[in-house]
């Protein structure tokens, strides 16, 4: 871990929020003092207090889960502000052809010369930029699957508040918000209440999950089980069978499988009782309903992105990958903080430090 030095600091904010052992106390429970002292120390750690006998690592979940939320609010910022010229659904379609060799890893990158990947090579020399302005600010590099699983949900959430603004033309105007282009923020509360209330899949806090942790491949993946040109119906369920992904979510899907059109066509002749071409058709009969194809898009596309290392099991996403050990001297022990290089502000991480004495 040499590499990661930690800019944190951990007395940043002595001076106006108190001692920091009384922000410690109030988080973890300690009551003896902690020492104000901030180190960048070689073996990765964040160390407030001595650091000449360390105890084995050993933080709580809900260290664990606080450290996560904060990295993950904070990531979904940088993601929306890094990819601004890039469109869900060319978002959707890298994710979806790289989770559709059987795993959820960023092999896409290696893969762009074929033909299930034709025109998405604009796409991700886009998010390479954006990765790396990311991880410039990083002690731990952004993974590239766990980028591309990301990146479409930001990505719809920003251009579905638009539409559902009226702002643009997915929506006739007596259906958006205002029955008309709405001026106002698209943070506004009231707007985002009412966003929610039909787009509540897509919320970061409370809809479908966002799941960080993937191992990254360093190579191609075999691609074979992606449906080639002329594929029938039965290719894409059987491919989406054998994935372990839900039949249902091909036609919310389907458009993002290329860019002619040719897989929902296909998927449209699936007939017969349970067939997929009437999930197509519902689509298309519910798509001037705001927020009501676009749930569907999300769930399917979240199903998606739970695939694993391989086509027959379910990725253990790790937790701790995005972490960084502090150790807080004074009876307050072991934490974990975001794996910022700068700006670690134990006060602005943890909220129960601003109200320390």
């Amino acid at each position: 871990h040499a590499t990661r030095r930690s800019a944190a600091r951990c007395s940043a904010r002595v001076d106006r929020r108190g001692a920091l052992a009384g922000a410690a106390a109030a988080l973890f429970g300690a009551s003896r003092p902690a020492a104000a002292l901030s180190i960048q120390d070689a073996r990765g750690f964040a160390v407030c207090g001595d650091v000449s006998d360390l105890p084995p690592q050993n933080y709580t979940n809900q260290a664990r889960e606080n450290a996560n939320k904060v990295f993950l609010s904070w990531l979904i910022k940088r993601v929306d502000e890094e990819l601004t010229d890039v469109k869900w659904q060319d978002a959707v379609r890298l994710a979806v052809m790289d989770a559709g060799t059987g795993a959820m890893d960023g092999s896409i990158r290696f893969e762009l010369d074929r033909p299930y990947a034709a025109g998405l090579k604009e796409v991700a020399e886009k998010y390479e930029r954006a990765k790396k302005a990311i991880d410039a600010e990083l002690l731990v590099p952004l993974g590239y699957g766990d980028l591309y699983a990301l990146a479409p949900k930001v990505l719809m959430n920003r251009q579905w508040r638009e539409d559902f603004a009226g702002r643009t033309d997915r929506f006739p105007k007596s259906r958006s918000y205002k029955k008309g282009a709405y001026e106002g923020s698209l943070d506004d509360e009231a707007f985002l209440s009412a966003f929610y209330k039909l787009y509540g899949a897509v919320d970061f806090k409370t809809g479908t999950p966002i799941l960080l942790g993937r191992d990254d491949a360093t190579e191609a993946a075999d691609g074979s089980l992606i449906p080639g040109e002329g594929a029938d119906a039965k290719a894409y369920k059987d491919w989406f069978a054998t994935l372990g992904i839900k039949v249902g979510a091909l036609a919310p899907l389907a458009e993002c499988f290329d860019t002619s059109g040719a897989a929902l066509e296909a998927l449209k002749t699936d007939g017969g009782f349970g067939g997929v071409g009437s999930f197509v058709e519902r689509n298309e009969r519910d798509a001037a309903n705001p927020g009501l194809v676009e749930k569907r898009i999300i769930y399917a596309f979240s199903d998606a992105m739970t695939l694993g290392t391989n086509a027959v099991g379910r990725v253990q996403f790790n937790e701790d990958k995005y972490m960084v050990p502090a150790y807080v001297d004074g009876g307050v022990g072991w934490a974990a903080v975001p794996p910022f290089k700068e700006g670690l502000d134990f006060g602005e991480i943890f909220p129960a430090f601003e109200s320390a004495p």
